[in-house]
């Protein structure tokens, strides 16, 4: 009698995960979310992916990060380079085939571990690396290590922080590589534990590899909409159930320290995004801190607002777009103990935003990349009170 019962449970639990699956598939329609992008034709660089300021811990000087696409002999090869917009001069980092789904992705490593830039190629990742001799020698060395990963030529997501995460189209797992480097981070971490790992999530992206806590956030479908989940990079849920920690996301990001995460959800008030920001911990929902609410519409090519910030401490701007009905941006930023303000207005604003704390002229301060577009591409930095610091447009085309 307690083998037939025992087969009876065990046909209901697979006749419900079946129809659960089958639900799932048949029901879920992914929303139409197209990202801030701006694909520039570039004489100088080619056809630009992604522009980012370097982050402060691989080089002082304020610099942007371009990751652009170059057609040689038939094949896709992405070039990473380094532009200085205060003396104008440019290299090139690294050169490699592109990968066909991340070739506008640029990461930094966690400082624990180094202070390397991250972007894929065809087979692996490439992990770029500047040094100077000393603090007065203006000439950087570069050096750059092409590492394979097994399986990653259908990688869609990624992060990387000492060690490797991503999502790949064709299965519903997280992928986890790690590599051992003898870094002061990698001290605390058990010998025995496997170079190579799987979990089943069903992701949808890999948002931030948050290294201090050693959680994992990264988005799920859900019946018709995007949601929030986090892990411990051993694979344990963080919630309860492992219910989602954030619900309806449209967009989100590690934060410029990559210890939290920004990003914008629907709102419960009809066609509003919240701004949200998770500094840290994200053992519970409180830790959720909504800065604003702004117009759930897209810019003038159908893209959805774009969010970027800057760190330090407590302290924290956040930088966005949003647009009216009519597709005209303005330029928000959100500041620790201050009311969000509109810095810009009666631009043509597309695109992304990118906002970094740098050294420029001898003088610090938050600097604000963004692009207009009036039957051409600008391409202009601003400072927190909007006011125009520089037009890169002829450094960047």
């Amino acid at each position: 009698m307690k083998k037939h019962t025992m087969l009876v449970i065990t046909i209901i639990m697979i006749l419900l995960t079946s129809i659960s699956y089958m639900y799932d598939q048949y029901s879920t329609e992914i929303p139409t979310i197209i990202l801030p992008n701006i694909d520039i034709n570039s004489s100088k660089f080619g056809e630009i992916k992604e522009i980012l300021w370097v982050d402060s811990f691989v080089s002082r000087d304020p610099a942007l990060l371009i990751l652009a696409t170059q057609e040689k002999e038939g094949v896709d090869y992405s070039s990473l380079f380094y532009l200085n917009i205060d003396n104008e001069e440019s290299m090139l980092l690294s050169e490699s085939p592109s990968h066909k789904n991340l070739d506008a992705v640029i990461l930094f490593d966690n400082t624990f571990s180094s202070s390397s830039i991250i972007t894929a190629y065809k087979d692996g990742i490439v992990r770029t690396t500047l040094q100077r001799n000393n603090f007065e020698d203006e000439d950087l060395m570069v050096s750059n290590d092409m590492i394979p990963i097994e399986g990653f030529e259908t990688a869609d997501s990624m992060d990387y922080k000492g060690q490797l995460f991503f999502s790949k189209s064709d299965d519903q797992l997280i992928h986890a590589k790690q590599f051992n480097r003898g870094s002061f981070f990698n001290m605390f971490q058990a010998n025995s534990s496997p170079s190579y790992t799987t979990f089943y999530r069903n992701p949808y992206s890999i948002v931030n590899a948050n290294f201090i806590d050693s959680v994992l956030t990264y988005t799920s479908i859900n019946k018709n909409s995007i949601d929030l989940y986090a892990m411990g990079f051993d694979g344990a849920p963080v919630t309860r159930f492992n219910l989602p920690f954030i619900k309806n996301i449209i967009t989100a990001k590690a934060i410029e320290d990559n210890y939290g995460f920004i990003g914008m959800n629907a709102s419960n008030e009809e066609q509003l995004l919240n701004i949200f920001m998770v500094r840290k911990s994200i053992k519970h929902t409180r830790d959720v801190q909504t800065l604003d609410k702004i117009p759930f519409h897209t810019d003038r090519f159908g893209a959805i607002p774009s969010i970027d910030s800057t760190t330090f401490n407590e302290n924290y701007t956040l930088a966005y777009t949003y647009y009216d009905e009519n597709h005209h941006g303005k330029l928000k930023v959100s500041r620790y103990n201050e009311d969000p303000r509109v810095i810009l207005e009666d631009e043509n604003i597309f695109g992304p935003v990118r906002i970094a704390s740098k050294t420029l002229d001898d003088e610090r301060m938050e600097l604000i990349l963004y692009f207009t577009y009036d039957d051409e591409i600008k391409v202009k930095i601003c400072d927190v009170a909007g006011n125009l610091v520089k037009d890169i447009t002829d450094m960047i085309m």
